[in-house]
């Protein structure tokens, strides 16, 4: 088992933060370890929606199915994860409102069998790096809509998904 968890102030506003994580179509832009979808995800989230994900983090790469467990607008959203081999997590994206911004805590708990010891350890500082990273970008790209840009879809297409006819579609990498 293990836990992740960062608070940071972010001079954006709630309603901007709240939106872009609650529209699965921009996580590909701020979301450190997502990498594509398998399906359609919902447009956007809500109590009980579910999707499926595939995430990348010490270079292992895995479909999570979360299901919503909360989504009280503005200020949290709580998703409940499943992956392979009996691992699990929890996470929550928890914002208020602070002079300047918002205030984002963000983390959340897995466990699994294969999730102990010196695994937990290396997912827990590797979780903590990617996190942080995740949050500033997010900050970037709702600084970017507030300045009047609309944020693009992820525009991979998703497993299981139509590839556009007539063309290629090109994998962006994620850093």
């Amino acid at each position: 088992m293990g836990s992740i968890a960062i608070t940071k102030q972010l001079p954006v506003a709630v309603a901007g933060l709240y939106d872009a994580i609650a529209r699965p179509a921009t996580w590909a832009r701020w979301s450190s370890i997502h990498r594509d979808f398998v399906g359609e995800p919902p447009e956007r989230l809500y109590s009980g929606a579910s999707l499926v994900s595939t995430v990348a983090l010490l270079g292992v790469t895995g479909e999570v199915r979360w299901t919503v467990a909360a989504a009280a607008e503005p200020n949290l959203i709580m998703l409940s994860g499943r992956g392979k081999a009996g691992t699990a997590c929890e996470f929550t994206y928890l914002l208020r409102p602070v002079a300047g911004g918002t205030e984002l805590t963000a983390g959340g708990d897995f466990r699994g069998p294969f999730l102990t010891g010196y695994v937990a350890k290396a997912l827990e500082q590797h979780g903590r790096e990617q996190l942080d990273e995740t949050l500033d970008r997010l900050a970037a790209l709702v600084g970017t809509t507030a300045a009047g840009a609309e944020p693009a879809a992820d525009p991979r297409p998703r497993r299981g998904a139509a590839r556009p006819s007539g063309g290629h579609s090109s994998e962006q990498a994620q850093t």
